[in-house]
């Protein structure tokens, strides 16, 4: 199998989730994403209990990004 080439990237302090969206757009033809993901942010109560409901939706920059505090770490990415 052949090897790939991966990243893990952090954005200067002051840019925005939207500008970071954008940026990666930029890109988006060399990235490997999926077309769709399973979201289970739905939920409904059934026998009184709750149950996440999975829906397909479009894979989208608002997925890649993600924010964190610095206070607690950095984003991770492990290699086996």
């Amino acid at each position: 199998m052949a090897r790939r080439n991966g990243a893990v990237i952090t954005f200067k302090y002051g840019v925005s989730r939207e500008e970071a969206i954008a940026a990666l757009r930029t890109i988006k033809h060399l990235l490997d994403v999926p077309a769709e993901i399973t979201d289970y942010s739905k939920t409904e109560v059934r026998d009184g209990q709750r149950w996440a409901i999975p829906v397909k939706r479009p894979y989208t920059g608002k997925d890649l990004v993600k924010e964190f505090d610095d206070e607690y770490g950095g984003p991770v990415w492990y290699i086996p």
